[in-house]
């Protein structure tokens, strides 16, 4: 068996993507005309966004769509992000349990130099200690990036930020101030 397999982008433009596209588009017209139209874009814009399309294994309708989901998110992420809006919902895919498929989280992106301890502590895998630690270090000087975090904060480490940079931005104090005007 080999230990890795290649596919095309296009296997991650699942029926129930395309679906949910069509809704949050608003699209009442042909499922099949829009599938056609919107599916090569979608391609386009996985392969752009996932890079070399080479995984460990084959996945599941469930995954395929769920992997879909993420990398769209993503994509619309780094757009919003260009424009500088205050808070950008996050998504965090929690791995199922028991043989259960896995889900997508909606979180609303905090800035972790600005955010409570209270509404830290509402991210994924961090909890009252991490979350009291995190405003403790953020006090003497605000975080500017995840590998920051990492570096200043006992206990986060590569697989709590991995976790962690769907659901968190770093505003600088200056951008918060032109926010909030």
């Amino acid at each position: 068996m080999p230990s890795h397999y290649t596919f095309d982008w296009k296997i991650f433009v699942t029926p129930d993507l395309v679906t949910q596209v069509a809704a949050a588009a608003q699209y009442s017209g042909d499922p099949a005309a829009f599938s056609n139209c919107v599916t090569p874009l979608l391609s386009a814009l996985f392969k752009r966004m996932g890079g070399k399309a080479v995984a460990d294994r084959e996945y599941n309708l469930a995954e395929q769509t769920a992997i879909a989901q993420k990398l769209l998110h993503e994509a619309v992420l780094r757009a919003l992000s260009r424009l500088r809006v205050r808070s950008i919902p996050g998504v965090y895919l929690q791995a199922g349990q028991a043989g259960q498929p896995a889900t997508a989280r909606a979180f609303e992106r905090i800035d972790l130099n600005s955010a409570s301890a209270a509404q830290i502590e509402t991210l994924p895998a961090i909890g009252p200690g991490l979350a009291q630690r995190i405003v403790v270090e953020r006090r003497k000087r605000p975080f500017t990036s995840p590998n920051d975090l990492a570096r200043r904060v006992n206990g986060i480490g590569p697989e709590i930020v991995d976790r962690l940079i769907p659901t968190v931005t770093f505003l600088p104090a200056r951008a918060r101030l032109q926010v909030a005007v």
